[in-house]
């Protein structure tokens, strides 16, 4: 029995907007999946190993500290600044940076895909590639500005970091589907989130606790590893086991965000017909199917 087709491009309501964007994901969660799997799955792989090095690493330092076994050529500060901020933790964190871009070029070109065809029947994988990969160096500039925006903000008193947290996370939809650049995207992003502020940092943030509380399951063995460590049971707390754990935070994490790509998503069109966009969204549809009859 054919499922019918989620409409995206429409109002919601809170409600609507948490419902529709975990029936999506789960309805469409192959589409989707098998993407990220494929082309940021690589990527996922190199986070994870290095994620279970650091945590290694910090396992070992803390042990060193609580046995009084520190080595004495350095000073503590120093000690733990080399452990806090190793090689594997600069790797871990390039990565994640890596893997989010290309899981947001990925989802928003199955996204865009499907509002042109109404459904996921005709989406072909090598479309979303080709996509994605055209999309991704314009998203990686947008990653670092605005990962900049949100530091800087962050650093004063911490809300002005979380209140442009939350047009910042448009961005990359809108370069998408309006088709402009990273400066003019965060400039709409700002006047689109007007009068909506609130009700979009609820939802995301509904969305990052659903995220959190089920992803939790995939840190088990990391913190079974930190568990051992203290208890000095040596299976557990081995570098294989924890780049094992590594590997399984890092895939299973990444895959549950791409519910909150497209819960993103729904709240940009939720938006936008709010606005009265929806003509204009109509238009710029129209124009890159031209667009892609003109390249064909």
């Amino acid at each position: 029995m054919n499922q019918q087709p989620i409409q995206l491009l429409r109002s919601r309501d809170f409600g609507s907007l948490l419902q529709d964007s975990i029936q999506f994901f789960i309805k469409n969660f192959k589409g989707l999946v098998v993407p990220v799997l494929l082309y940021a799955g690589p990527l996922m792989i190199l986070q994870g190993i290095a994620l279970g090095l650091y945590q290694a690493n910090v396992l070992d330092f803390q042990e060193k500290m609580l046995s009084g076994t520190v080595s004495t050529g350095q000073g503590p500060f120093d000690q733990l600044f080399a452990t806090y901020f190793s090689p594997a933790f600069v790797l871990s964190s390039l990565m994640g940076m890596l893997v989010y871009v290309m899981m947001v070029s990925l989802v928003n070109q199955y996204l865009m895909l499907y509002v042109q065809r109404g459904s996921a029947a005709d989406i072909e994988m090598e479309e979303v590639r080709q996509g994605a990969f055209g999309d991704f160096l314009p998203n990686l500039g947008a990653a670092l500005l605005t990962g900049l925006l949100i530091f800087a903000g962050t650093m004063l008193f911490i809300f002005p970091g979380i209140y442009v947290a939350v047009p910042c996370s448009f961005v990359f939809i809108i370069m998408k589907y309006e088709g402009i650049g990273i400066g003019a995207a965060l400039s709409r992003a700002f006047a689109l989130i007007r009068g909506h502020w609130w009700q979009t940092f609820f939802f995301l943030l509904l969305l990052y606790i659903i995220v959190s509380v089920v992803g939790s399951l995939f840190q088990v063995p990391m913190y079974l590893s930190a568990f051992a460590k203290i208890m000095h049971i040596e299976l557990f707390a081995s570098k294989t086991f924890l780049i094992i754990g590594g590997l399984m935070s890092s895939v299973g994490s990444n895959l549950l965000y791409v519910l909150i790509i497209v819960g993103v998503a729904l709240q940009y069109f939720n938006l936008l017909d709010v606005e009265g966009g929806s003509n204009f969204y109509d238009q710029r549809i129209d124009q890159i199917g031209r667009d892609e009859a003109a390249e064909a």
